[in-house]
């Protein structure tokens, strides 16, 4: 048997070889390292200024929405100091509704603003934004300083105006309020939905027509979801046991129960109601998947995507 603790002779050159493979392993391991973060620095400093393009990921109405109430967004691009990821693409920006004029007879136009408040880093901490008022044209992607602009409804001669809106994925830049030291070696995740245990099907009963422009809103949102074998018999304490947990690619931050429930036990067939605008809030024109989950008696969930279609009225 050879061994490389010997000097000279074979043992001398296995010794060598051994040697350099190290050598690479450590080289290798230091190229990742540059190649992942920087070498220099456990955290970097986010500038004030810095822009940050996100989108807004629900629908305001100046008649719909009140002030104070939160706004959700996303960053829909990374942001970096140099090579350092800093707020990776998708994560979470929430900002305030502001001044909201709902629309007025002879033909004054309803208005709506909002404001970014924070941006959440890479290190799990809120990156406070400048308060500038936001509307529904977005702004020009040029990284200035921010504005700017309201949405006044649509004016008619004689008539009531329209309510002023916001479009769910309309993009804005928005910029960092002050020097913010962001902290690479404590990563987070936005963390993903888990797997229900069953997966049952549904649909809303009927099509919606959504009269955005005018800020109409009704009381209820109805659907039906057929109970597959596995899950009947253990529908119980509806109708809390139910909640909407996404709509379209968005996950609720706080999940939202049904307002009724009710069990058609003949046809094995789940009966539900939700408030309408709180699901309309974060839909699209069209049609818009819907996650509903279903806590059951034995612990486990059940799980259906219900298909939202509506038609959306918006002049």
């Amino acid at each position: 048997m050879l061994s490389i603790r010997k000097r000279g002779g074979v043992g001398k050159m296995c010794e060598v070889i051994a040697g350099r493979w190290a050598s690479r392993a450590v080289l290798g391991l230091l190229f990742l390292a540059a190649e992942t973060a920087p070498l220099w620095a456990e955290k970097v400093v986010l500038k004030a200024g810095t822009s940050i393009p996100v989108e807004i990921v629900e629908n305001l109405n100046s008649k719909l929405n009140s002030p104070g109430e939160t706004v959700h967004l996303r960053v829909i691009e990374d942001v970096r100091v140099g090579q350092a990821l800093v707020i990776p693409k998708g994560f979470p920006a929430t900002g305030k509704v502001g001044e909201t004029k709902a629309s007025q007879s002879v033909g004054r136009g309803g208005e709506i603003e909002f404001y970014v408040t924070h941006v959440k880093a890479i290190d799990g901490q809120q990156v406070a934004t400048d308060k500038d008022n936001l509307g529904s044209e977005g702004r020009q992607r040029t990284g200035a300083t921010v504005g700017y602009t309201l949405l006044l409804g649509i004016p008619g001669l004689l008539a009531k105006g329209r309510q002023g809106f916001v479009l769910r994925g309309t993009q804005y830049d928005v910029a960092v309020k002050q020097d913010t030291e962001v902290d690479l070696d404590r990563p987070v995740s936005e963390t993903p939905l888990k797997a229900a245990d069953y997966s049952v099907t549904g649909k809303f009963t009927d099509k919606q027509v959504v009269k955005f422009a005018k800020g109409k809103s009704k009381e209820e949102l109805e659907a039906k979801i057929m109970l597959s074998p596995e899950v009947q018999g253990q529908v119980q304490g509806l109708p809390g046991c139910v909640e909407v947990l996404q709509v379209g690619d968005f996950l609720l931050p706080k999940p939202l129960p049904a307002l009724k429930g009710g069990i058609d036990a003949g046809k094995n067939l789940l009966k539900l109601s939700f408030d309408w605008w709180e699901v309309i809030r974060y839909g699209t024109p069209n049609a818009t998947p819907v996650t509903v989950q279903i806590k059951l008696a034995s612990g486990k969930t059940a799980r259906a995507v219900l298909n939202l279609e509506s038609e959306w009225k918006l002049k």
